[in-house]
């Protein structure tokens, strides 16, 4: 497992959006049916190390949010269908892999084939392309941890 993973998982069980008990991993085969779903060979190292410890649920982490097997497997193609439907004239590489969708008009996304801690780029209703949300995968992660972590911490 590598350290960025590691720091992910001490993070969400620090802030108590999920226990120990809360994370459910995806099995190898269902990691690999997640890569085959959308057309990608071999995902990155950091996604494999998340799908693997919390591929099915973390707790709170994500709830609401489109990020966990088997819904991950359908979310290029609904990525693809809201650019369409926004008509926006740019269309997601073949070596990208859609990760997270938000309430349908939001979904994030990476490069694979490159890194093993890729760069994030997200798309949000009404953009006219894609933008770079943050350089790493880890630390995307860990930033949604600590947007969620205040959120609740504002409910209480």
């Amino acid at each position: 497992m590598c350290r960025q993973v590691m720091s992910l998982i001490s993070r969400l069980r620090e802030t108590e959006l999920s226990s120990l008990a809360g994370f459910e991993g995806c099995s190898e085969d269902q990691i690999s049916q997640v890569a085959q779903a959308q057309g990608i060979e071999t995902l990155p190292e950091v996604y494999r190390d998340i799908l693997s410890l919390m591929g099915r649920r973390a707790g709170r982490f994500l709830v609401g949010s489109e990020a966990y097997y088997p819904e991950i497997m359908g979310l290029r193609s609904a990525a693809e269908s809201l650019l369409r439907e926004n008509r926006v004239p740019y269309c997601l590489p073949a070596n990208a892999f859609v990760f997270l969708m938000h309430q349908g008009y939001f979904f994030c996304y990476f490069l694979c084939g490159g890194t093993d801690d890729p760069a994030v780029y997200y798309y949000c209703e009404g953009d006219v392309a894609p933008k770079e949300a943050d350089a790493t995968l880890s630390a995307y992660f860990l930033k949604m941890v600590e947007d969620e972590h205040d959120a609740y911490k504002g409910l209480r």
